[in-house]
């Protein structure tokens, strides 16, 4: 089986813009990039799991959301970082919804499609909603934080599996 590492979008990848609609508005965080390849080379895919309430609210639509997102991914890979797969919620809040974080059904989903094994793998985000639906270990990233010291378990586990990054970042 596989183990993921699991990955928030909005204010854990990339600065938090509300809503996000223009790929020019895309900027990576500060040690993003370091810290993907340092899960790579410890074996995790790096699956993007994120809520995107704009298009269920008619902020932005599902065209807009998929140019966003190549342009995460664009920026990754300039770097040699790829994204294995990524998953969205478009619904709101109250839509009741399975796949929206807190929700499990993206996770189950990537499970089912990557052969993951959940209990081996993390999740990254900057909000207690991202938390919750992790069954790995959790690590809560400060919002549009830098990643420099990216290792915050929210959830410890008592032998964290990944290195730490390199100094500067």
């Amino acid at each position: 089986m596989n183990k993921a590492a699991f990955l928030d979008r909005d204010g854990t990848l990339i600065m938090d813009v509300p809503y996000i609609r223009d790929p020019e508005q895309v900027r990576l965080l500060p040690g993003v990039v370091p810290a993907l390849r340092n899960l790579i080379e410890q074996d995790y895919l790096l699956i993007i799991v994120t809520n995107q309430s704009g298009i269920g609210r008619w902020l932005m639509t599902k065209q807009q959301y998929l140019t966003v997102q190549r342009r995460v991914g664009d920026l990754l890979a300039a770097h040699g970082v790829y994204i294995t797969a990524t998953y969205y919620c478009p619904h709101t809040p109250d839509a009741g919804c399975a796949c929206r974080k807190p929700g499990t059904a993206m996770f189950e989903r990537a499970a089912r499609e990557f052969d993951i094994d959940l209990s081996q793998s993390l999740m990254f985000g900057d909000k207690e909603s991202d938390m919750v639906p992790c069954v790995g270990t959790c690590i809560r990233v400060p919002k549009d934080a830098s990643w420099a010291a990216w290792y915050r378990p929210r959830y410890p586990s008592p032998n964290p599996p990944l290195k730490t990054p390199p100094a500067g970042a």
